[in-house]
């Protein structure tokens, strides 16, 4: 390019602004397939174990946020890389579907994640927790008079971790939701020592 026109240190073809733009996407491509590529030999560690799977935990700023869509993104990426993932939805709210095996509903959520991992896992498992009430899970509970069963919660975990040495666990709503008088979507997520994803909104005021 002609130096008088793109002086040095001018953003322009050639300039040292435009190769350190360059380079700084380089290295965060980089650095995103190097995480990606973390998960394939903790899964491969953690084969053996029952006690705790790898895998990751994925919430969001709020509700219909995106979560199913991300959540089943990254179990299909894992699936079409030979990584045997197991997916989870914990709880669900606003539910009108019956599961088919006897149970009130199940999630629709669940059975997307369900069809991305290509797993046939019971239901149980998948959505061990679901209201047919629209609401948080705590209001929901109070409706209905049956709490959330975070007994059923942890056994579902560990059964799906015997089975699929990575899982990827769907939230509901955003971090703060209840789910009793005394918990939120965060103490499940430490519950279940899972590093966590938060899908956001792109719009001004999303942090």
């Amino acid at each position: 390019s002609d130096p008088q026109r793109y002086p040095r240190g001018r953003p322009g073809c050639g300039s040292a602004s435009a190769r350190s733009m360059s380079g700084t996407i380089s290295r965060t491509s980089s650095m995103r397939s190097r995480r990606w590529a973390r998960l394939r030999p903790m899964a491969r560690r953690r084969a053996g174990r029952t006690n705790r799977a790898a895998g990751l935990f994925i919430t969001g700023t709020d509700t219909g946020v995106g979560k199913t869509l991300v959540a089943a993104a990254l179990a299909a990426w894992c699936r079409a890389r030979g990584l045997n993932v197991g997916v989870m939805k914990p709880i669900a709210t606003g539910v009108h579907q019956d599961a088919g095996d006897g149970r009130p509903c199940i999630s629709p959520d669940a059975r997307l994640l369900a069809r991305a991992a290509q797993v046939d896992d019971a239901w149980d498992l998948i959505n061990p927790v679901c209201y047919r009430e629209p609401l948080a899970p705590y209001a929901a509970a109070i409706r209905t008079g049956r709490p959330v069963a975070w007994t059923q919660i942890q056994r579902a975990y560990r059964q799906l971790g015997e089975r699929h040495p990575l899982l990827i666990v769907e939230g509901i709503g955003g971090l703060l939701v209840p789910l009793t008088r005394r918990r939120t979507v965060a103490d499940l997520i430490k519950r279940l020592a899972l590093p966590c994803v938060v899908v956001a909104r792109m719009r001004l005021g999303t942090l």
